[in-house]
């Protein structure tokens, strides 16, 4: 998209200072991310949630959108799924196999993303809210690039391969 994300929401914020019936937006210097980690997951979580916050604030600058950080706030599906319908997170990432029950609503849609290096396997699932449709195609095709980068890809494979020798060096 040639349009910058923060044009976008100034915009938005334009008309709805002349309309007094659209919804009101309001901006953040920051994409705030939720992360939920099911139990599935046992790879260091740390090192992933980092990986994805630096590839996804790749993946908008590379969209053309302004530079933007992005922050990642651990916590449990119903405390995130909760920040997102009260837009306290603008997204969440789910790491893990399963999509928690939380985020199977109408409300929600969640994009799927699966590791290309490493063992196991890694899913990611990304969730948005269904409000805005110019929000919801910028930040999935930014979490399709994010997440199918080579970067992300390496750092991921590496965070499965740190697990496994950790993991042998209980023996």
């Amino acid at each position: 998209m040639s349009i910058s994300l923060l044009s976008l929401f100034a915009s938005l914020v334009t008309a709805s200072a002349v309309d007094e019936n659209a919804a009101k937006i309001t901006t953040s210097r920051s994409l705030s991310i939720a992360c939920v980690r099911d139990n599935s997951e046992n790879a260091p979580w740390y090192v992933m949630q980092q990986a994805f916050a630096t590839s996804m604030s790749t993946s908008l600058r590379g969209q053309d959108q302004s530079s933007m950080p992005v922050k990642m706030s651990p916590t449990d599906a119903a405390s995130a799924a909760d920040e997102l319908l009260n837009g306290k997170a603008d997204a969440v990432l789910v790491l893990g196999e399963r999509l928690p029950s939380d985020f199977r609503d109408a409300k929600f849609t969640s994009f799927r993303a699966v590791s290309q290096m490493g063992t196991p396997v890694r899913v990611f699932h990304f969730v948005l809210l269904n409000r805005d449709p110019v929000m919801l195609a910028t930040l999935s095709a930014a979490f399709e690039n994010a997440t199918s980068s080579a970067a992300f890809q390496d750092t991921i494979g590496r965070a499965s391969a740190m697990r496994v020798v950790a993991s042998n060096s209980d023996r």
